[in-house]
């Protein structure tokens, strides 16, 4: 502690409240960093509710004829009293100066005239010799005891100028947090081995120091403490009354505190614990105030807490990385400490502080489930350097769940034995699952992901060597490989997986189970990943009719398969049946899991992107922003979740042509996912797609063919050349480079992977179209017409020859094989496709392209042709929005 803030401290609030802050701006204002330590100090100081002896029930009226500020300026024993600090249930505390045999400052503690009677100075000097046993660095010392000229008992004691914890805690991460509150857990326990019950564990009781770097807790007023009686020592009468603080007390203190023992601290250090985490009490603050004590004994003994986790949630400025860390594992510890019976709290103080240094080193937990899978999951935990450690782990422990059936079986014919090793192979599955579960698709890097396949793929090749003899086995390692799988983006390699688990399930459970049309269902999502849309629509309806009739229309996984069919349609143009099918999910999500679960904020965010491209921005917008508010609450500022929607977001701002505020929030998000993640991520390749299309919006076309370039070349690296992705960003950059008039980049690129689109998506699919009327503006860009004319026949020849094609597309397949032939000067059949292309968008209107750019065709054509009455007709309507034809 800097001696020159603690004395302008000190000297400070001797001052008048108003005065204070300006004081230590007169004597510290050169020296920001003092200034600044002062300045905590006197907040905390004036915190009345959080300093050291703060009012219990109510204030006491009588102090005494030495009590109150009276005694400020008065002398007790060789210590004067300099000013007073904070009044409590017990007494008033002092800050004090004593001059022999030492100089120092220390706080004197004098207790109210109401305790003369029932702690004489007998009694006083037995409490002051358990008390002045007391050496531990967390504990102030005790160095005096004796009565005041009034005969009031008073303690003088080591003086602690520290905030209290809950104030010190504000700004430290989590661990830090834990780590401090396991050293308060340590000076309680030592209490306890001197005889000592505390019994007013709270913030105001417990302060902070620094000492060389060092945060340390100062435990102070231990004054009031019942003794425990032993060893013949003097109990107490005046301590069979209730004591302490109502919010932090045990059930047993409030109900009957004749019978309190340590184990009432460590139900108070689970207050604690609780406020230091989560800013709050386990009860409602302001419901303890309004409440009479017998209220707060009924809330306390008969009413469960909210858990802390929930608590964490409900706080509007909390860390959303804080509540990310935030695992149910403190919900166990602290839950367990806040237990209602003392015996199935923790037994000691020692025990809680125990349990916190095995959360911090990432071990088992006492308070957790007594099983296996948990005390496996923490070994694997410790040891995890990367993400590549569990992939590892999770690979050998599928290889062992594999082989140790067939193990059992060759060696043993006993039924119990087999079911045994069922049963462990099933748990080792169990804790693999959840293990390679955990791996997040969203933040795994690249090396991680190459790594992570190879060990699969390795786990694969063990158990197609030694096959599990159990089906029931063989089902639940191919989902486990088949979920990890597809969960790195190997959707070809998950996809068999999942067929092997089908005809597993089909052998052990039959052809109507639940597992049978679960591994149907990731049969369907692999499929959906590599776009082969036709066949994943076929096999999602099966499984979502069979799961609805396994397990019911509404339950999870039904609501899976039914979210995986609107995000199908989407994905082949069928944008509006999307948005019925987004509407119609989410109250049933909502009601299924909640509307806060994270899978109905998924389809809360589907909708949104739906309505955006339907032109519904406003909804649209509202619906993104719950979500990414939700996503900042529950992940944090980084997450790629969040960052996805806030991708989706500025593509709503482009649709309203708010295209600076899209760049910029692009840009943004951008930066943010080549930080966190990995150039080739998904979700990096998805924004520098975006951004290159908002920079060409607005006319920055080399910057859009700097990103579209990097996309290109992650998607490349990433899923291959043949990928929709990759398609899709091929396609953008050759039309981009049209734009910018690098016509030989553009043939390049829209030639190059027309073959491949079509064995990807089909001939006629929308993406395949744009490419080759990319290639046949550039070959007619480029003055070659024969060309362009032989591609623009063929698109016509395609799409007349396909059923099913929407009437804009085959009007816009006739526009553009009528502006090759304006372009190579072949008037009279230009007029004749070019008419073809007005009369077929003239039958269906409704589903027709602008005719303007055709008729403007048609008015050149006519001039060339030397019919200018015909020209000016359809120059005309080229002009106007009259779609009648030429009058």
């Amino acid at each position: 502690m800097n001696d020159a803030a603690k004395d302008a401290f000190l000297e400070a609030i001797e001052r008048p409240s108003t005065e204070r802050r300006a004081l230590l701006e007169t004597r510290l204002g050169h020296d920001p960093a003092t200034f600044a330590e002062a300045l905590r100090l006197l907040e905390s100081h004036e915190r009345a509710d959080e300093f050291l002896a703060a009012p219990t029930f109510e204030s006491h009226a009588s102090v005494g004829t030495l009590g109150g500020s009276s005694m400020v300026g008065q002398c007790v024993g060789p210590y004067r009293i300099e000013s007073l600090i904070g009044q409590g249930g017990f007494g008033s505390v002092y800050l004090a100066t004593q001059s022999e045999p030492v100089e120092r400052r220390v706080a004197i503690k004098v207790l109210h005239s109401e305790f003369v009677g029932s702690l004489n100075e007998a009694g006083a000097t037995a409490e002051w010799r358990v008390l002045a046993r007391m050496e531990h660095p967390f504990i102030p010392k005790v160095y005096d005891v004796g009565l005041t000229s009034g005969g009031l008992p008073y303690f003088v004691m080591e003086f602690v100028a520290g905030p209290p914890i809950t104030v010190y805690c504000r700004s430290l991460p989590l661990d830090d947090r834990l780590e401090l509150m396991r050293r308060v857990c340590l000076g309680v326990q030592h209490l306890h081995q001197k005889g000592v019950i505390h019994r007013d564990i709270k913030p105001s009781n417990v302060l902070v120091v620094e000492t060389d770097g060092q945060a340390e807790p100062r435990i102070i007023d231990c004054g009031i403490a019942k003794l425990i009686e032993r060893d013949g020592e003097t109990r107490h009468a005046a301590t069979e009354q209730v004591i302490g603080t109502p919010a932090v007390m045990s059930p047993e203190q409030l109900s009957a505190p004749e019978v309190v023992d340590t184990r009432t601290d460590v139900y108070s250090l689970g207050v604690l614990l609780y406020e230091v985490l989560t800013s709050e009490l386990p009860f409602d603050r302001q419901r303890l105030r309004d409440t009479p004590l017998v209220g707060v004994a009924r809330i306390v003994c008969e009413e469960e807490p909210i858990r802390p986790s929930a608590r964490l949630r409900d706080v509007r400025d909390a860390d959303p990385s804080e509540r990310v860390a935030f695992r149910d594992e403190l919900d166990w510890v602290i839950l367990r400490a806040l237990e209602k019976d003392p015996a199935r709290r923790y037994a000691s103080a020692s025990d809680l502080a125990a349990e916190l240094r095995r959360y911090l080193l990432n071990e088992p937990l006492d308070a957790g489930p007594p099983t296996v899978r948990y005390r496996m999951s923490k070994l694997i935990g410790r040891n995890r350097a990367a993400t590549v450690g569990i992939g590892l782990t999770a690979a050998s422990l599928i290889a062992v769940a594999a082989t140790s059936v067939a193990f059992a079986v060759h060696t043993e014919s006993q039924n119990e034995r087999i079911a045994e090793e069922l049963d462990r192979s099933e748990l080792l599955l169990e804790f693999a699952t959840d293990l390679l579960r955990g791996i997040d698709p969203a933040i795994a890097r690249g090396q991680d992901r190459t790594l992570l396949l190879r060990v699969l793929e390795d786990a694969i090749e063990r158990i197609e060597f030694e096959p599990p003899s159990s089906d029931q086995v063989a089902f639940e390692i191919r989902i486990l490989l088949g979920d990890s799988l597809s969960r790195l983006g190997s959707h070809d390699r998950a996809y068999e997986q999942f067929e092997r688990a089908q005809q597993a399930a089909e052998r052990v459970f039959g052809t109507e189970s639940a597992e049978y049309y679960r591994a149907m269902a990731g049969r369907g999502r692999c499929l959906l990943q590599m776009s082969r849309f036709d066949e994943a629509k076929s096999v999602l309806q099966q499984a979502q009719s069979g799961l609805g009739e396994a397990l019911g229309t509404e339950h999870e996984q039904t609501l899976a398969m039914a979210f995986s069919l609107a995000a199908l349609d989407r994905l082949i143009g069928r944008t509006e049946a999307a948005r019925d099918a987004f509407e119609n999910l989410l109250p049933r999500f909502a009601s299924s899991l909640g509307d806060d679960h994270k899978e109905t904020m998924s389809v809360r965010n589907s909708l949104g992107v739906v309505l955006g491209d339907l032109g519904e921005t406003d909804r649209a917008t509202g619906l993104l922003n719950q979500v990414a508010e939700f996503q900042k609450r529950e992940l944090g500022e980084d997450h790629p979740n969040l960052l996805g929607t806030l991708n989706n977001l500025a593509g709503i701002y482009r649709s309203e042509g708010r295209n600076d505020e899209a760049i910029d929030l692009m840009e943004a998000v951008l930066e943010t996912k080549r930080r966190v993640l990995d150039e080739d991520h998904p979700s990096t390749i998805v924004s520098l797609n975006n951004l290159g299309s908002l920079y060409e919006r607005v006319g920055r076309l080399d910057e859009a063919a700097a990103v579209l370039r990097d996309a290109l070349e992650a998607s490349r690296s990433r899923f291959g050349d043949d990928d929709r992705r990759t398609l899709i960003l091929t396609s953008n950059l050759a039309t981009n480079a049209l734009s910018r008039g690098d016509l030989e980049e553009s043939m390049r690129l829209a030639i190059g992977v027309q073959d491949a689109c079509a064995r990807t998506l089909g001939s006629t699919h929308a993406l395949c179209l744009v490419l080759r009327k990319t290639t046949i503006d550039a070959l007619r860009e480029s003055r070659m017409h024969e060309e362009s004319v032989r591609e623009a026949r063929n698109l016509v020849d395609l799409l007349e020859s396909s059923p099913d094609i929407k009437v804009s597309n085959r009007v816009a397949a006739f526009r553009t094989l009528g502006g090759a032939l304006v372009a190579a000067e072949r008037w009279s059949e230009a007029r004749d496709e070019l008419l073809t292309a007005y009369d077929l968008a003239m039958r269906d209107p409704s589903e027709s392209d602008d005719v303007t750019e055709v008729a403007a065709l048609l008015a050149q054509a006519y001039v060339a042709l030397g019919e200018p009455t015909e020209a000016e007709r359809w120059q005309a309507l080229s002009e106007t929005e009259d779609r009648s034809g030429p009058k």
